[in-house]
């Protein structure tokens, strides 16, 4: 599937002319808002909808001037609209392997929890290659792994300011996944686990209300651009909820489970990107090698 590029133009086109002009009514926003959802959408999934509160909240204003945060926003998508690349989605059940399980979880940094730590737990179905398998093996049974590190003043610095932040690092804690396993996840069906219904709501629509929830989303969406992991986030209770126990420092059922510990790779949030741009903080290796247009990955016949 792909959008047009003619569509494509005539959307950067309106997007040119209200920046050059320094103001957007809001019948002229709304009808904005409606294309770029459409051309984001076909194109690259939810990446770009955190970009677009700006536009949500200029909708509801009295004047038509442009301020600096929709100015911002503006030119973030006119660069994204460049990035929209063919999706291909595959509809037949049977030509895809089983789907891989994911959870994740983080403890929030009210008074008396502690210090905040996140975690993921992920099981590969049997006959798959996943991070544990010796070089050139595929086991022919379930696999384990999981990650886990604590939110450091410097990164609960980098969030707005509140009381607590379970709900942000609990979005963090499910796009880090992504960045610790992307090799592994990349064009695999997820079914991802969170026990926080905000989290859940945000990173499946794409969107937050809150700034700096909304850059955590755009992280995760960005990169799945280049993943093209096909992830349906599901809530779970916590009791349920696997990756809960490395929050708490339990590691006896996933020692039982064999699991295996890989390095907790947390998402950039200090910039807006582009997918390109996103891809370019994580080792290239990360994505297996390209050959002749198809992505190779390891462990892949």
């Amino acid at each position: 599937m792909h959008v047009p590029e003619a569509k494509v133009e005539k959307v950067r086109a309106m997007v040119a002319d209200a920046i050059a002009k320094g103001e957007l009514s809001s019948g002229d926003t709304s009808s904005l808002c409606g294309k770029l959802q459409f051309c984001l959408s076909w194109g690259v999934g939810r990446f770009g909808r955190a970009a677009m509160g700006a536009l949500y909240r200029h909708v509801r204003a009295r004047r038509p001037q442009i301020q600096l945060a929709l100015e911002m926003s503006l030119n973030f998508l006119q660069t994204a609209l460049t990035s929209l690349r063919a999706r291909d989605i595959c509809v037949k059940a049977t030509s895809r392997a089983a789907p891989i399980l994911l959870w994740s979880d983080a403890t929030g940094t009210s008074e008396g929890e502690g210090t905040p730590v996140m975690a993921f737990v992920a099981r590969f179905p049997g006959g798959t290659p996943s991070p544990s398998d010796p070089v050139g093996i595929t086991l022919m049974h379930p696999r384990w792994v999981h990650g886990f590190s604590i939110a450091s003043p410097q990164l609960i610095a980098e969030l707005n300011a509140r009381k607590q932040q379970v709900g942000q690092l609990e979005l963090l804690a499910a796009a880090a996944a992504y960045f610790s396993l992307c090799t592994w996840l990349s064009n695999r069906d997820v079914i991802h686990f969170i026990d926080n219904t905000a989290a859940v709501a945000g990173i499946a629509k794409g969107y937050s209300t809150k700034p700096d929830s909304a850059r955590i989303i755009h992280a995760y969406h960005a990169l799945n651009v280049r993943m093209k992991a096909q992830v349906h986030f599901e809530w779970v209770k916590s009791e349920a909820n696997i990756a809960d126990l490395p929050t708490r420092n339990h590691f006896e059922l996933l020692r039982e489970y064999a699991s295996t510990e890989i390095k907790f790779m947390v998402p950039p949030i200090s910039d807006w990107l582009t997918p390109d741009e996103t891809v370019a903080h994580i080792p290239a290796k990360s994505f297996g090698k390209e050959r002749g247009g198809k992505r190779v990955n390891r462990g892949s016949k």
